[in-house]
């Protein structure tokens, strides 16, 4: 795994990230952390090695206790101020980097507004961040683990291109490898790694990335022809009135990363949609065909909802490079026995890291099937499915069974979508 960095004032917040770096050495292992006090060598720079040690790890965490804003030093001047301030260094090195800065807001503080911070770190006050209570420590620390695993799971597109160029191990050397919960073999995981191919940033001409996407054949939704390889994604992402922060068609570009990141398709037509009070999905066709590219496969049905079950998600995190990353499973309104709450649709709910930029990301199974696409990121109190009381934090799919269900209800003239 990745390093995660642990960025706290000792005064402001050193035994809450003692007590944290102790549980996340025995979730996540030893040698996964970070933390200045124990790392820098003696005689080295140490805003040189702060800024190394930043730009090598997957995410940075910065404890913010109640006096972490207003921390004076000797003369009085507060330490934010102060362009040799440690932790301020070792924030902006992180913003600067795009390493993901999650703050860690201890027993009620509030997260600093832009102008309470210097110029350079106005931006954490924009990042999503954790509550950690003494009185609920054990809860906020498993989410907190939850979505430090996902940040371990990140692969360049350059290295899932290498990936593929390696030999195949001998068959000693396909032993099986320890993944989040269980062991899983190389193979499944190098099966993992080709459909990760199909998985497509999309992003608007010569501006930023939108969302993800991924390559479909068409026989598998019922359109023609039945070869032809399309694009779904979410209706959010790409659709014909630029709706909900989405884009035109014309203004989309697809990009396989994991094939090429300098081949850029464009969208000829946008050939069915959803919107998002429904399936939010929209299907692309491209105006030339992906080349050498294996297409999604569709699962024909959902997993069993039961202790331990696991999805998949794989998507450009915060727009950022592609992330594998692994879920919770915890409820869906499939069949058999579900009861879905949404005229036609039918929901998949589960808990793992997803942020902006993930919608349209297809859900897998652990055969690498896709069962949902990506349609709701974090919500700390999200209604129950199938008509069940209370809520519970959870991320939200909906099923592939509904959207090629409403594809073929459109070709049969029983939809307006």
């Amino acid at each position: 795994m990745a390093k995660v960095f642990l960025c706290y004032r000792r005064e402001d917040a050193g035994a809450h990230a003692g007590r944290v770096k102790d549980w996340l050495e025995r979730s996540l292992g030893t040698g996964t952390l970070f933390m200045d006090v124990d790392n820098i060598p003696l005689g080295k720079n140490f805003a040189k090695v702060l800024r190394e040690e930043v730009a090598q790890c997957a995410v940075l965490l910065a404890f913010i206790g109640r006096n972490w804003l207003d921390a004076r030093d000797e003369s009085g001047k507060r330490r934010l101020d102060s362009r040799n301030d440690f932790v301020r260094i070792e924030i902006r090195a992180a913003l600067q980097r795009d390493v993901p800065v999650v703050p860690i807001l201890l027993d009620g503080t509030k997260i600093p507004s832009a102008n309470q911070l210097p110029k350079e770190l106005e931006e954490l006050s924009f990042r999503q961040g954790i509550d950690l209570h003494l009185s609920s420590f054990s809860s906020d620390i498993d989410r907190l683990i939850q979505g430090l695993r996902s940040h371990s799971e990140k692969v360049a597109p350059i290295e899932l291109q290498h990936s593929r160029e390696q030999a195949a191990p001998s068959d000693e050397q396909l032993e099986r490898f320890v993944g989040y919960r269980e062991p899983q073999t190389y193979q499944w995981w190098k099966a993992g790694l080709e459909r990760v191919r199909s998985v497509a940033l999309i992003r608007q001409k010569l501006r930023g990335r939108i969302g993800t996407g991924f390559l479909v054949r068409a026989a598998s939704l019922g359109l023609q022809p039945p070869d032809e390889l399309l694009v779904l994604t979410s209706f959010c992402v790409v659709n014909e009135s630029g709706a909900s922060i989405g884009i035109y068609p014309g203004d989309a570009e697809v990009v396989f990363e994991a094939v090429d990141t300098n081949k850029a398709y464009s969208v000829s037509t946008l050939l069915w949609s959803s919107p998002i009070i429904s399936c939010d999905a929209s299907v692309l066709r491209l105006q030339e065909p992906a080349m050498g590219i294996s297409p999604m496969p569709l699962a024909e049905t959902l997993p069993i909802v039961q202790p331990g079950a696991r999805v998949y998600i794989v998507g450009h995190l915060g727009g950022r490079d592609l992330a594998l990353s692994d879920a919770e499973l915890l409820d869906h309104e499939g069949p058999p026995g579900g009861n879905p709450q949404i005229n036609g649709v039918s929901r998949v709910h589960y808990w793992g890291a997803t942020e902006p930029g993930s919608a349209g990301s297809p859900v897998l199974n652990s055969r690498w099937e896709v069962i949902a696409v990506h349609h709701m990121g974090l919500k700390e109190s999200m209604p129950r499915l199938n008509g069940k009381d209370g809520s519970y934090a959870a991320k939200e799919g909906i099923s592939i069974l509904s959207i090629k269900a409403a594809i073929f209800d459109a070709q049969m003239g029983n939809t307006a979508d």
